[in-house]
């Protein structure tokens, strides 16, 4: 475990990163993928106030089915094309499917089942919506045709899946993926992730987005039973590709098997990042005393604090003022909450102390 390393290198005591690598084995407890992304790339600070104490910061849920309008289309549309048309997608004749046929098959049923009537959606918005799904099926079923061979994935093998709950009790990381087409017999797999935006425009591909889709191929390593799935996805048996309507790069993949991104990504190191972040953040929401007992906590200390609640150094911490570096920073969505619960340094009052006790009760296991 990366975290082991790090504790032991910050106390120096083997003993604190056994104790470490004890409470990870033994708890239960699961980050949202999106937040172990935020903190792999962005900031580590952020991602501890959403999973620690519940702020909002503008992360999406990790209930199925509760996207975008796209989303929601493509769940439907997209399993239905390719169980019809594997055979042609397989071959390359993708120009004789007719994608918006799937499209309209799919809000049809998102009216009849009452999801369309949940909130208004004006007229543009849908035809929009209905545009962009239609150029994104077609641009999956083209990521499809390209990767089958280079995979060596049996069409006829293989299972579709949207809207999927993965989880991991080894990587304490869930989340819902967008769809995924895995072989289980060669135990291959490719992750598409769909990547919306406002009305007009080009929707971007951030860090984070890489970085959650890269997440999601580590738990499906996982479920293909990979004793490293880290290897997994850094030789490139699953896949993870980024679909989106329009931009230069309309199926972003950073994977050795299937490079479409120009940027550089070292996949290792990022690996290495968000294992780290999905492990400091299982333990400071992880009532520590109950695994190891308050002695061996109260030995395992750095500066004034627990090692265990430690930020490690190579995760990131958002764009601080510099010279020295001091948060919050200047621009962040969170800022407030930041400033409240990590960067006041008034001792707590009574009513302080009594809420903190009560946000450690739910901790437990």
């Amino acid at each position: 475990m990366y975290i082991e390393n790090y504790i032991i290198r910050l106390t120096g005591s083997k003993a604190c990163g056994n104790a470490a690598r004890e409470i990870l084995e033994k708890t239960s407890h699961m980050i949202k993928a999106r937040s172990v992304a935020w903190g792999a790339v962005r900031c580590i600070f952020s991602a501890r106030l959403v999973e620690e104490m519940g702020v909002g910061g503008g992360f999406r849920s990790v209930v199925p089915g509760k996207g975008s309008l796209v989303h929601q289309i493509l769940a439907l549309a997209f399993p239905r094309l390719y169980l019809d048309h594997r055979s042609s997608i397989v071959s390359g004749e993708l120009s004789g499917i007719d994608y918006k046929e799937y499209v309209n098959e799919a809000v049809e049923t998102l009216e009849e089942l009452g999801l369309l009537s949940i909130r208004p959606i004006d007229q543009r918005t849908r035809d929009a919506a209905v545009r962009d799904s239609t150029i994104m099926l077609y641009e999956a079923a083209t990521a499809l045709y390209e990767l089958f061979g280079r995979l060596g994935m049996d069409p006829e093998r293989t299972r579709v899946y949207t809207e999927m709950h993965l989880m991991s009790y080894k990587l304490h990381v869930r989340g819902v993926v967008d769809a995924l087409i895995e072989d289980a017999v060669s135990r291959k797999a490719i992750i598409i992730e769909w990547k919306t935006g406002e009305a007009q425009e080009t929707p971007s591909i951030d860090d984070p987005d890489i970085a959650q889709a890269i997440i999601y191929a580590l738990l499906e390593a996982e479920r293909l039973d990979y004793s490293d799935v880290s290897k997994a996805v850094i030789e490139g048996n699953i896949v993870p590709v980024i679909i989106r309507p329009k931009g230069r790069i309309t199926r972003y993949c950073i994977s050795p098997v299937y490079t479409t991104a120009r940027r550089t990504v070292d996949i290792k190191n990022l690996i290495y990042k968000l294992i780290l972040a999905s492990e400091h953040l299982t333990l400071i929401t992880t009532d520590i005393r109950r695994f190891i007992g308050k002695n061996l906590d109260k030995l395992c200390r750095s500066g004034r604090g627990s090692a265990f609640r430690r930020a490690p150094d190579d995760l990131p911490r958002g764009n601080p003022r510099k010279e020295p570096p001091s948060w919050p920073c200047k621009a962040c969505a969170i800022r407030d909450e930041c400033l409240f619960y990590l960067f006041t340094y008034e001792d707590p009052d009574e009513v302080d102390k009594l809420a903190w006790r009560t946000r450690f009760a739910i901790y437990a296991y």
